[in-house]
């Protein structure tokens, strides 16, 4: 089964910055998971706790006020955009990355690489086909 990350309507629980590295905790990250390509076949949605690492990150934005539902998100790994974050996932980069949060805030990130992974039992939403 595949499985990808849609930033869309997911929860980031918090933001935290230490020794370089940037991490987005999502206390309910929206998975995608398909026998095909995740958010694009037939496939089951699930929420699921997750958390996106940048290391050697550079960013915009306050921490404090980026957390909550998000908006929209983006991730540009290497000059090539991905709608959907695989999960697992890393890369090196270079990295850029924006997130736009319902509350209003914004957060802008620039990083040499990323990693994604999932953790915890997830839950499912919804069935949804191609």
């Amino acid at each position: 089964m595949n499985e990808a990350l849609e930033f869309h309507d997911s929860d980031v629980q918090s933001v935290e910055a230490e020794g370089g590295c940037l991490t987005l905790r999502f206390s309910a990250a929206y998975i995608h998971r398909s026998a095909g390509q995740p958010g694009v076949d037939a496939g089951e949605g699930y929420l699921q706790a997750a958390q996106v690492l940048f290391r050697n990150a550079d960013f915009v934005g306050n921490l404090s006020e980026c957390v909550g539902t998000l908006y929209d998100g983006s991730i540009v790994v290497s000059g090539q955009p991905l709608g959907l974050v695989p999960v697992p996932f890393s890369s090196p980069g270079p990295v850029r990355a924006e997130f736009l949060f319902n509350n209003g805030s914004s957060l802008r990130i620039e990083a040499a690489s990323v990693s994604c992974s999932c953790y915890d039992p997830s839950q499912f939403v919804e069935r949804f086909s191609a």
